[in-house]
């Protein structure tokens, strides 16, 4: 049950007023505007009908039907599917309505009708004999009768439902959902109403009480921890809703208390994996760019120099390519650990991407201190690294920026300590560079730019191309992205990533995003005049349009002027907007929603410290950044990364999309982690009206079939030799197998992407990617695929500790004798028809098995 309300009517103004209203999305409906009056909208609901018609009225599928369509988008946003109501009388007199709202489609079956008919006799029984003291007796009966009732509704209530005197009085009722949240009985509570305090983690204890001695009106909303009977450690949701009496006292205090504890643990993990380099353990650029800003507060308030410096490997790919990912994974992992020996402890150390690292310096008397560190950074990196068992010598180059001197923010310094860098890299490498202004030759083209961007309105240079969102179950295309673009007069069109950041800080940022809006609504209007189908239009806010209250305003009389139906357009913040003066951003953000108005999160992923507000904003899309689905086929952190934002989203119950889908294998392993929409080059690059209209009268159809399977088993044969796989695959047809084949391990991912594979044979010995390297891809991306590894002249130890971490189920030896290479794909097979049950079962495990490597027998290849 989502929800229960009882409403009395006011006769004066015609108005239902709720008097009393549960359950657990009660908050959205204490100020529900009822009427009877059936000539305005709000009067032609079943409440005011059945007030009217004195009967019942009973919706099991309430987004089904139109009658209610004004409370159709409250009823989506709050879970609503079904609706029973009952008229309410007193001495014959239609007073009032019993309402109940259910969270499935055919919620009231023909038994709850009966039971709820029954209810609502008795509280219209109770309603009238409370005017006769001599029936009192019975009326006490039929409110028993009712509470009763009341109890039996609040049982089916999600969490644990509770009472209490007010005034900081005793709980009076709490549902038996109660014992599974608390881990505790109700009798123990009732027993000795502590008890729940007692529960609350002692971290937790002192937060709590506070928040208790504020709500003097009974109004809670707090999370909190408690600690379970069981000595388990759960995070608690709990909210509470005054009743107030006919004279308007506060007789009874009603609340929900809810087990979030997944949710808190999905925030964790995605706030860890957001901002922490997953191969390192330091911060990745995100977590820097934030420790970089406070460190410069500090030195800003002690008037203390500070210095970024700036560090890339020299010839780092050379040992990628001589020596594999693995052991170019490791070469990183260690240069982190002596580039942190080498710092201060007040040092701070990221890695910003790639072989480029980061390391902020504070408290310095002089530039020669920065220099002083970064020697000692280079002097560490000079001693060679044993790995694999032998020895690997690596440089590096870097580059100083000191501040003030040679910038005030983040992002300059940062940019100059980059250029720094480059120019020890020409300078022959192994070597530092402190920035020189000379160095930025660029400064004179922004400040070109800049000019003519003042200029670029007035003189109607702008102009916006559209890029489609899809459906990833339908292929429907479901909205467009309005894209602005700059077309110079002399240098054509110039690239959004040179003038943008100069809109943004010269402040042009505000007009050209107003002029975004209105063009992107006459496009709309043009489109529909055409008889084009139109779908909604998003645009992307600035932080600078957000700062301004009277935006929300603005929007609404641009939309009024262009006669624009709200729902037809959409509004694009970025993830550190929403966390930039946060409470101004909420209130402009509902005001906007009011209007109708579609609000999303862009680039979800490469903010920092927002993910504790996503559940305050009143958002409906989440927009998965592009960094994380690049990889996506082949990084299992980024994996990892993308399914914990879907899961997070639809729990909020938000819209997932995509950006950055560039391939057929992106979108199939998209598709089946659940995202709705994907937006990208792979569907359509950003286009001119004129293309885009000519897109939505006759769109191109995507392909959804997701990782394909027929249902029958599923091989993947892996090797950089055709005739290998030629050979393998006519001595395997007989097998009743579905064989797969791929040259390359990046090939490999992309088939594993579209297909759903049981089984994988890769060779060792393979360029770019080794079939080890390969196989702990797919155990990350996907465990359920039993992994087995062939190879003429096996690493021992490599292959070895793959086994011991898993990656690896067999061991098969190159050339391989059929009958033990038949044996062990049908090995294999069961394995993965075993582990497909387990995992069902919640027992994921896998059993891995070296074959004997020996010489092969004659008739064997």
């Amino acid at each position: 049950m989502q929800l229960a309300w009882i409403g009395l009517l006011d006769r004066d103004t015609g108005w239902i007023k709720p008097m009393s209203v549960h359950g657990p999305v009660s908050h959205l409906y204490e100020k529900l505007r009822v009427s009877i009056d059936p000539s305005i909208p709000e009067g032609r609901g079943f409440a005011a009908a059945a007030m009217r018609e004195v009967r019942h009225f009973i919706v099991n599928d309430f987004l089904g039907e139109p009658r209610v369509a004004p409370w159709h988008e409250r009823a989506r946003a709050s879970g609503i599917r079904s609706l029973a109501t009952f008229p309410l009388q007193q001495d014959g007199r239609t007073v009032g309505v019993l309402n109940l709202h259910g969270s499935e489609v055919g919620f009231f079956t023909d038994d709850l009708v009966a039971l709820l008919q029954e209810m609502a006799l008795n509280i219209s029984y109770a309603l009238t004999n409370m005017q006769h003291d001599e029936e009192r007796a019975a009326a006490e009966h039929a409110l028993i009768e009712s509470e009763t009732r009341f109890r039996q509704l609040a049982s089916t209530i999600p969490g644990a439902f509770w009472c209490a005197l007010p005034g900081g009085g005793p709980i009076t009722y709490v549902s038996p959902a109660y014992d599974a949240l608390s881990g505790r009985s109700r009798a123990a509570l009732f027993k000795d109403q502590s008890d729940w305090m007692n529960a609350i983690h002692p971290d937790d204890r002192a937060t709590v009480e506070s928040e208790l001695r504020k709500a003097r009106d009974g109004r809670l909303d707090h999370e909190f921890r408690i600690r379970r009977g069981d000595g388990q450690v759960r995070w608690v949701h709990n909210r509470s809703f005054p009743v107030h009496g006919d004279s308007g006292k506060i007789t009874l205090i009603t609340g929900l208390a809810e087990d979030i504890t997944a949710r808190k643990e999905d925030e964790e993990l995605l706030q860890y994996m957001a901002h922490y380099d997953h191969l390192t353990g330091l911060p990745n650029r995100m977590l820097f760019y934030d420790r970089l800003q406070q460190a410069l507060a500090h030195s800003r308030r002690d008037k203390r120099p500070a210095a970024v410096v700036f560090i890339d490997l020299d010839h780092f790919k050379r040992v990628n390519d001589t020596l594999g990912h693995a052991v170019g994974d490791e070469l990183l992992q260690e240069v982190a650990l002596r580039i942190k020996a080498a710092l201060r402890g007040r040092d701070s150390v990221g890695r910003l991407s790639g072989d480029e690292f980061a390391v902020i310096l504070t408290d310095l008397a002089n530039a020669e201190d920065a220099a002083k560190v970064t020697r000692a950074i280079m002097t560490a990196l000079e001693r060679p690294f044993l790995l694999e068992g032998q020895e690997i010598f690596v440089s590096a180059s870097a580059g100083i920026t000191l501040y003030p001197t040679d910038g005030e923010d983040p992002d300059t310094l940062l940019k100059n300590a980059d250029t720094a860098m480059y120019r020890a890299k020409e300078a022959g490498r192994n070597t530092y560079q402190f920035f020189k202004a000379e160095m930025n030759s660029r400064a004179l083209e922004r400040l070109s730019l800049d000019g003519s961007l003042r200029y670029a309105l007035e003189r109607k240079e702008f102009l916006l191309h559209f890029q489609p969102k899809v459906d990833l179950s339908s292929g429907a295309i479901t909205g467009l992205e309005a894209l602005l673009r700059w077309h110079h007069p002399e240098r054509g069109l110039v690239s959004p990533a040179q003038f943008i950041p100069l809109l943004e800080d010269n402040g042009l940022i505000v007009p050209v995003g107003a002029w975004v809006l209105e063009e992107a609504c006459r496009q709309v209007k043009a489109w529909s005049a055409m008889g084009i189908p139109v779908v909604p239009v998003a645009v992307n806010l600035s932080v600078h349009q957000l700062q301004r209250r009277d935006f929300a305003r603005s929007v609404e009389r641009t939309l009024r002027e262009q006669s624009v139906d709200p729902r037809l357009i959409e509004m694009e913040i970025t993830e550190s907007m929403l966390a930039r003066n946060a409470d101004q951003a909420l209130e402009i953000l509902r005001q906007l929603k009011k209007c109708g108005i579609r609000l999303s999160v862009d680039d979800f992923g490469t903010g920092y410290s927002s993910l504790g507000y996503l559940k305050s904003f009143p958002l409906d899309a989440l927009k998965i950044d592009r960094s994380f689905v690049r990889d996506i086929i082949s990084d299992p952190d980024d994996a990892m990364i993308t399914s914990a934002v879907i899961s997070l989203a639809h729990s909020l119950r938000l819209k997932v999309v995509a950006e950055g889908v560039e391939t057929q294998a992106q979108l199939s392993m998209l598709a089946a982690k659940g995202c709705d929409e994907m937006q990208g080059y792979f569907y359509a690059r950003p286009m001119p009206a004129e293309d885009c209209a000519q897109l939505l009268r006759t769109p191109r159809e995507l392909n959804l079939t997701g990782r394909m399977t027929d249902g029958a088993r599923t091989l993947l044969l892996v090797d950089d030799h055709p005739a290998i796989l030629s050979l393998m695959t006519r001595m395997l047809r007989h097998e009743g197998l579905r064989i797969l084949t791929a040259d390359c391990g990046e090939q490999a991912l992309n088939v594993l992407a579209a297909n759903q594979v049981s089984v994988v044979v890769a060779d060792q010995r393979m360029p770019n990617m080794t079939g080890v390297e390969l196989l702990s891809r797919v155990k990350g991306l996907y465990p359920d695929t039993v992994r087995v590894v062939m190879s003429a002249q096996v690493d021992v130890t490599t292959v070895t500790e793959a086994i011991n971490q898993g990656a690896v189920y067999k061991v098969l030896a190159k050339p391989w004798d059929d009958g033990v290479l038949r044996a062990t794909l049908r090995d294999a097979f069961s394995q993965q028809a075993q582990l497909e049950s387990e995992r069902r079962r919640g027992k994921p495990h896998i059993r891995a098995v070296v074959s004997d490597i020996r010489e092969p027998r004659s008739g064997s290849r």
